[in-house]
């Protein structure tokens, strides 16, 4: 998902990142997350919103990774 014109995000089993459209590396966002999925960013850009790995838990936070809630 595209948090701003110069600024993508990804996952993968151990967390979600930003990348830099314009290179840079990444910078991981969330740490210590078991397999996130369905990793989605909310229309403005201001939050992360993801499902824990063969759970029903689901969790939203900040687009810079703070103050993350579960849902249910």
């Amino acid at each position: 998902g595209v948090v701003n014109d110069d600024e993508f995000v990804i996952n993968d089993d151990a967390g979600i990142y930003s990348l830099r459209a314009a290179g840079g590396g990444a910078v991981k966002k969330l740490m210590d997350l078991s397999w996130p999925f369905y990793v989605s960013l909310s229309p403005d850009g201001s939050k992360i919103c993801w499902q824990e790995y063969s759970t029903e838990r689901y969790w939203v936070a900040n687009a810079d990774g703070s103050d993350p809630k579960r849902l249910n």
